[in-house]
């Protein structure tokens, strides 16, 4: 595989993008959190006007941003925007297959590589189910199609410069279905994968050396510093799962916490998982609002999670002692549904809805048990693609458009 490699340093690299939201969900752990936001406060956030709207012509996916740019995936296309005024500064096609065949094609959601790069995965599909999956990198000033690279699965994940890949494949006239999951090296080329019999489909999260996979109603997790073994002598390798926790209804993408614990929502309940065996370490309250939806945000020790009664609800990351089942500490009040991951950054936690209500409550809880909204804003369609934050910005994805707010000049 070509090499990424640039001539900036790694610790460079890693200061540059640590105040950024380089991949959906902020990160490989997906805490959807922005430590180092330091301009929108619950002070500020009350100042928030909308700066731009663009509109998308596919479905929009969620917004990722560094200094180098905002980007997001627009059907085929991944659409570079000035982050401060969403002008559009490129748009680039990412399947070489004309518009005909585009049926047959997906790509994913684009991960910032550095400071210079942009990586997606184009699918492409056949009567019989994936017939093959290209790694596309991207310069992210000009948008210029750099290289395209054969590999196993969707890009799922980027941890560092490790691609966590995924793809669920229906054979035989649907009589038969398994998921290829692998990890590529952004300069070395392949570094551990096979098929995944108990996996169907799903999401990645991606730790140290494990993937954390929701499939189904199922976790998994998978050790990738062991190679996958043959299969029955061939040439195939089979990856057997360090652990399967099964579950009572879909599971939320995991959220990697600290402590070797991670966290998802199934069936109405936040779980704590011990990432070491799968076990439960504790579970939310059952009677907490109407039923806990979307991944939890993940931020200075405190979970903040939605229920379907458009709540929010914050949890205490490390539990409740010895008890198994653990009372919010507060929440809100009742509004429209919350439809994406809340998002974390300079002590605000944000909300967007499937109306597309937006609202900011400060992450620490108003003292009592039910917070009012500090702010609120019409995002104009309903929020499916997800929020970002970064310097002063709020970003949201929706069915139509990404639409970006600020702080107006002081």
């Amino acid at each position: 595989m070509r090499s990424l490699r640039r001539v900036l340093g790694v610790g460079v690299l890693v200061v540059a993008l640590s105040a950024c939201w380089p991949t959906p969900g902020a990160g490989p752990s997906r805490r959807s959190f922005n430590p180092f936001e330091r301009d929108l406060t619950p002070t500020s956030v009350g100042r928030l006007t909308e700066a731009f709207r663009v509109p998308l012509t596919g479905t929009g996916g969620p917004p990722v941003v560094t200094p180098a740019g905002l980007f997001v995936r627009s059907g085929l296309d991944v659409v570079a925007l000035d982050p401060g005024t969403g002008a559009r500064r490129w748009t680039t096609r990412v399947p070489e297959a004309p518009p005909e065949f585009d049926e047959f094609l997906t790509i994913s959601d684009p991960h910032v590589v550095d400071s210079d790069e942009l990586i997606a995965t184009e699918t492409i599909y056949g009567a019989s189910g994936v017939i093959t999956v290209y790694l596309v990198t991207i310069a992210i000033d000009t948008g210029a199609v750099l290289g395209r690279e054969y590999v196993t699965g969707a890009l799922g994940s980027l941890r560092g410069r490790s691609a966590g890949l995924i793809v669920r494949e229906i054979c035989c006239e649907g009589t038969f279905d398994f998921t290829r999951i692998g990890v590529t090296d952004l300069d070395g080329g392949p570094a551990w994968g096979g098929t995944a019999l108990e996996a169907t489909g799903g999401t990645l999260s991606q730790g140290d050396g494990r993937l954390f996979v929701t499939t189904r109603n199922q976790v998994q997790a998978y050790d990738t510093t062991t190679p996958c073994p043959l299969r029955d002598g061939g040439p195939l390798r089979w990856c057997p799962s360090l652990w399967a926790r099964p579950l009572d209804a879909p599971a939320s993408p995991v959220v990697i916490g600290d402590d070797a614990t991670l966290y998802v929502v199934s069936g109405g309940l936040l779980f704590a998982l011990n990432a070491d065996t799968g076990g439960i370490r504790w579970l939310s309250d059952p009677f907490v609002g109407y039923g806990l939806t979307q991944s939890p945000a993940l931020a200075d020790g405190v979970l903040h999670v939605a229920s379907t009664d458009g709540r929010l609800w914050a949890f205490p990351a490390d539990g409740c002692g010895d008890a198994f089942f653990c009372p919010a500490s507060w929440g809100t009040q009742a509004g429209p549904t919350v439809s994406v991951q809340p998002a974390v950054g300079g002590g605000v936690v944000y909300t967007g809805a499937a109306d597309g209500t937006l609202k900011a409550f400060a992450a620490a809880g108003c003292g009592g048990d039910s917070c009012p909204p500090l702010w609120t804003a019409d995002a104009g369609s309903g929020v499916t693609g997800g929020l970002a934050i970064h310097n002063g910005h709020l970003y949201a994805g929706t069915a139509d458009s990404t639409v970006g707010y600020g702080l107006p000049p002081t």
